[in-house]
């Protein structure tokens, strides 16, 4: 399994990578990935309008993660005032300092929100204030690209979340003989069509909406080719 934002970092030229991501052999994903916004109802902030109108103490890991990269450019494009707290070791502890009212706010997938935290959400002790991705059936949040103020930025949005269309991918080394990348596609299909594989992944509350291969291969090619002025405006969320 590959960092799902690995292309990205590659495009702004992030110092240290030595790969090209194109030459990677993409195999699958189990589903592409709704990145939300999430707060702590406790925290009294129910909207975008309200985080605009006040500070929100937002946990995350270190700049460069998605955990801080996604309410940093929320910050930036739509004008709210998320506080970014850093040096936390994941999304466990996040979690933590959320109940005890150390920080009221954190980027999280939907899906781990479901698997990893389904009585918070039964409870309604978080609410999801803002996602991007696909939208998914069972969440109701405003969509970021589309309050996007113009193009530009609707671009730049979907440059620094371009992970989402990836969602957790599973990939193999750019040296692998043609027919065994073949063989392993196959067989990743044929997993995520296997009944007793879905019924495992029901009963632990994980979507499966699968992503093929070939049509990542597609995606990490597109988002290589991102124009250069919507790299040197991602460039310091990414770094």
């Amino acid at each position: 399994m590959i960092q799902e934002g690995l292309p990205s970092l590659q495009a702004v030229g992030m110092a240290g990578v030595q790969f090209d991501a194109a030459k990677f052999n993409w195999l699958g994903a189990m589903a592409s990935t709704d990145e939300t916004l999430t707060i702590w109802t406790a925290a009294g902030i129910a909207t975008l309008d309200d985080a605009r109108r006040k500070d929100v103490v937002t946990g995350a890991t270190a700049r460069g993660s998605i955990t801080y990269t996604f309410p940093a450019l929320v910050n930036e494009l739509l004008g709210t005032r998320f506080k970014l707290v850093t040096g936390y070791s994941g999304g466990n502890e996040i979690n933590l300092a959320m109940e005890r009212g150390e920080v009221e706010a954190r980027n999280n997938t939907w899906s781990s929100w479901k698997a990893t935290r389904p009585v918070w959400l039964r409870d309604r002790k978080i609410s999801v204030i803002l996602q991007s991705g696909p939208r998914p059936a069972d969440l109701d949040a405003p969509l970021f690209a589309d309050l996007a103020a113009n193009a530009d930025d609707r671009n730049l949005i979907e440059f620094v979340l371009s992970g989402c269309a990836l969602g957790r991918p599973l990939a193999t080394t750019p040296d692998v003989p043609a027919d065994r990348v073949a063989a392993l596609r196959a067989a990743f299909d044929r997993t995520v069509k296997d009944p007793e594989f879905l019924a495992e992944a029901k009963s632990l509350n994980f979507d499966v909406d699968p992503l093929r291969g070939l049509d990542m291969q597609n995606t990490v090619a597109h988002i290589l080719a991102t124009p250069a002025d919507v790299v040197r405006r991602a460039k310091h969320l990414l770094e």
